[in-house]
């Protein structure tokens, strides 16, 4: 092989390693859309600079962005995912997805009515 080909085969290893990272990265913010990059660095188990490639490339990608400016203890968030865990939940939706088949608030009494109503 050439010195081309394997610079060719590092790079190729090298980017499948920071995008296996940068999703296992997507996988963590789906359970707390907050990250640090020492707090991944210890949950994954990883070195630093790897972790810092990873929020690098999902930041160039628009999926995280920082919240602080500090040099130390960073924070950053997917505001994309926050956004839509911060949305209101929605009883009946705007299309149902079968005739017949749609969610939503029966105006019916019911046998749990007068427990709702101590609830409400």
């Amino acid at each position: 092989m050439s010195s081309g080909e394997n610079a060719v085969l590092l790079l190729i290893s090298v980017l499948s390693e920071n995008t296996r990272v940068a999703l296992q990265l997507i996988d963590l913010l789906g359970a707390n859309p907050f990250l640090t990059p020492r707090g991944v660095e210890q949950k994954m188990g990883l070195a630093y600079n790897t972790v810092m490639r990873a929020i690098g490339q999902l930041q160039e990608d628009g999926v995280i962005t920082a919240v602080t400016e500090a040099r130390r203890d960073r924070v950053f968030c997917a505001k994309p995912l926050l956004g839509i865990l911060e949305e209101p939940a929605s009883l009946t939706p705007s299309e149902p997805s079968r005739p017949g088949c749609q969610v939503g608030v029966s105006s019916r009494p019911t046998q749990d009515s007068s427990f709702l109503a101590i609830l409400g």
